[in-house]
């Protein structure tokens, strides 16, 4: 196999090396460049770093991997094999979960958000059926989900290092609470800790953030970030599509008109702010660029 890189990544690559030596490694913007570079990054040139790392003996054997062969690690693991307290790897990690979001990159980690499994009508007793995780068009990963009163029944089996199966099949809680609007809300049951939470994250056992070690992602954020996040939250409590470059909504149904143009007006507000935070730190990233064309 002749190893090219494309036009993308070259590109890319000297967008980081510039930006780098002009702002530095762990400046936000150059992290999240990494990011790019690694995501436009060949096969090849991923395989020979993964093995590169692992030859050195910075990675341990993955904890799992899931149907399209990404791999996962313990935080534990990592932090024994990297030398360092796990408290830092774990604030690593929040900090790549951040950046990767910052620029519209998927997150590798499987989800379960009970509220997009209401809106989808799973969370009904007797639904039994298949959920699915898709990347760039692709399915990555699948379960089969059977919905009781009071309970999801989740079954599935991972991938180990080993290239075996491991099967799962267990019971996670379901609570529900009053909106005020009407109608009323899911939340998931932690099944290692018993918080009641709305997202659980994918592992050998689906749980919660706490469970999983991750920490929330707003230590690091920019007044861009958290623009956006807050924006994203107020989409989420109008019923509204996540994302602030998708279509907005309209008005939930028994919402004052009063409370809805309050609340949209506040999202464009932050929206706007979200934008021009991203609009700023590409023309720092450009400005380099015609520095190195000259």
């Amino acid at each position: 196999m002749q190893k090219r890189f494309t036009p993308e990544f070259s590109a890319l690559m000297a967008q980081y090396c510039d930006t780098a030596a002009g702002l530095g490694n762990d400046h936000p913007i150059t992290r999240r460049l990494w990011l790019l570079v690694m995501h436009t990054a060949p096969d090849w040139f991923v395989d020979e770093m993964s093995a590169m790392a692992k030859g050195m003996g910075l990675i341990p054997d993955p904890a799992y991997c899931d149907d399209d062969g990404t791999k996962f690690y313990r935080l534990d693991t990592l932090a024994e094999k990297l030398g360092v307290p796990a408290a830092e790897v774990e604030q690593h990690m929040a900090e790549l979960r951040a950046d990767a979001a910052a620029v519209g990159l998927p997150d590798s980690m499987l989800t379960a958000d009970a509220r997009d499994l209401h809106r989808a009508g799973v969370l009904v007793p007797g639904w039994r059926g298949g959920w699915c995780w898709y990347r760039n068009g692709e399915k990555r990963a699948s379960i089969t989900l059977e919905v009781g009163a009071s309970f999801v029944r989740l079954q599935y089996d991972v991938a180990d290092h080993q290239g075996g199966r491991e099967g799962h099949d267990y019971h996670v809680g379901l609570s529900w609470t009053g909106c005020n609007y009407g109608g009323s809300r899911p939340w998931f049951l932690c099944p290692c800790c018993g918080r009641r939470v709305a997202i659980l994250y994918g592992g050998a056992v689906f749980a919660c953030r706490h469970c999983r070690g991750l920490a929330y992602e707003v230590q690091r954020e920019t007044a861009g970030d958290r623009a956006i996040r807050r924006a994203d939250a107020i989409r989420d409590r109008l019923g509204w599509q996540a994302g602030i470059l998708n279509p907005d909504g309209w008005k939930p149904k028994g919402m004052h008109w009063r409370t809805f143009w309050r609340l949209k007006a506040e999202h464009d507000q932050m929206k706007g702010a979200g934008m021009q935070a991203w609009a700023q730190q590409l023309g720092i990233v450009e400005g380099r660029l015609d520095r190195i064309g000259r």
